[in-house]
């Protein structure tokens, strides 16, 4: 069940106090209302704080799993030290590309988080459609290929609100 369905279900509900013949006839304009009103809503107001969020996660993700990698690199030199020998080269250079990849990967994802923050300035007429996009992407795969026996949402708030 994705997410369309759920808000499709939702909206069913919401209408299901109003007559019956209202409520089919103002299925498919109140569901459209309430995903684009979603999409705008999440894009303007929830996405930039989202990422922000997600890159902050993603940089203690990256430090937490760069320390367990390094504690096993001091260990191995903590060894090599004990036996009064000097670590090999090999493992200071493997601490130095960890500190680098963190480094790296923590920079990055700062910038994916910036770049998709960007996305909250996005031209109202192309949210408009990519919610329409949404909509006519849920209404085509709602049939499986070739199935004869179902019937597409739109397809069939049509039929009904025709028939009346």
């Amino acid at each position: 069940m994705s997410l369309l369905d759920v808000v499709a279900e939702w909206v069913r509900r919401v209408l299901a106090v109003l007559d019956p013949q209202t409520a089919r006839f103002l299925f498919i304009p109140a569901f459209v209302l309430v995903v684009v009103f979603g999409v705008v809503l999440f894009v303007r107001k929830l996405l930039a704080p989202a990422c922000g969020l997600a890159a902050i996660l993603a940089r203690w993700a990256i430090t937490l799993l760069a320390v367990l990698v390094l504690l096993g690199e001091m260990a191995i030199a903590t060894a090599f030290r004990q036996t009064e020998r000097k670590p090999p080269t090999v493992l200071y250079n493997f601490g130095d590309a960890v500190a680098s990849w963190v480094a790296s990967l923590s920079a990055g994802a700062q910038t994916v988080a910036v770049q998709l923050s960007r996305l909250a300035r996005m031209n109202l007429a192309l949210l408009l459609l990519l919610a329409g996009g949404w909509i006519w992407l849920w209404n085509y795969e709602h049939c499986p290929e070739g199935a004869t026996a179902c019937a597409r949402p739109v397809s069939t708030w049509y039929a009904q609100v025709s028939a009346d």
